[in-house]
């Protein structure tokens, strides 16, 4: 198991009793995705629109 040292810079969010950093919350860790994500699908979508379309 990783243990971080005491004065290393999170130490002032980690728990006293365990040294664990806190989870982050549902609705941010949900936005981070969303952030990660939604470039990706554009392009993936561009690419599938322009792929597709009728050819004259």
């Amino acid at each position: 198991m990783d243990h971080t040292a005491p004065d290393a810079g999170t130490s002032g969010l980690a728990c006293e009793v365990c040294g664990r950093l806190p989870h982050p919350r549902k609705l941010r860790l949900t936005l981070a995705k969303l952030t990660a994500v939604f470039p990706v699908e554009l392009l993936l979508h561009a690419l599938v629109i322009y792929f597709t379309r009728p050819m004259r």
